[in-house]
């Protein structure tokens, strides 16, 4: 946890302790299963092969909504261009019982192959700082306002990349 200013109110440094407090929980709370399927192979046949169908069907529907993929022959691909293969990534969410409440399915690009400022340039990811929530959690607690949070699904599909970013991967399996 990084250091407290010394000129803190006593409210800030009861919320960045929860903060901090909750941060440190996040493992328990939500643990990734070791009984998660390692493919979709696997995935599939499993009983509940038909909820991870359903999580992967929406996946791709998706990455289809939001414009995210055109299928180009691998013949138009530039010789100087790598095609990444894909993996999925497939995780069951439980509640505090361990029941399995939901089952997410991501497919991911395997971008260790990529080479930097030929296949991108940049590689960020907007977030905010610790301490700048901190802040805001401050100001909400003193002047008694309400805190919302929310959750974009998807929120990455939205950005679109420049055209010398356009990458290329293999079709997943299915």
């Amino acid at each position: 946890m990084a250091a407290m200013p010394q000129d803190v109110t006593e409210d800030f440094y009861k919320i960045a302790m929860a903060v901090a407090v909750e941060e440190s929980l996040a493992p328990a709370i939500n643990p990734a299963s070791p009984n998660d399927p390692k493919s979709i192979e696997e995935a599939l046949g499993r009983p509940d092969g038909d909820k991870w169908k359903a999580a992967i069907e929406e996946e791709l529907n998706s990455l289809r909504d939001h414009g995210v993929y055109v299928l180009v022959p691998r013949s138009s691909i530039p010789n100087s261009r790598k095609v990444m293969s894909s993996k999925w990534v497939l995780v069951s969410k439980q509640d505090e019982l361990g029941i399995i409440t939901r089952w997410k399915a991501r497919l991911v690009t395997r971008g260790f192959k990529q080479v930097f400022s030929l296949d991108f340039t940049d590689t960020t990811s907007p977030t905010t700082r610790l301490e700048s929530l901190w802040i805001l959690l401050h100001l909400a607690a003193i002047n008694d306002w309400d805190i919302h949070q929310l959750d974009i699904k998807t929120t990455y599909l939205y950005s679109i990349l420049p055209e010398e970013e356009i990458q290329y991967m293999e079709q997943p399996k299915g």
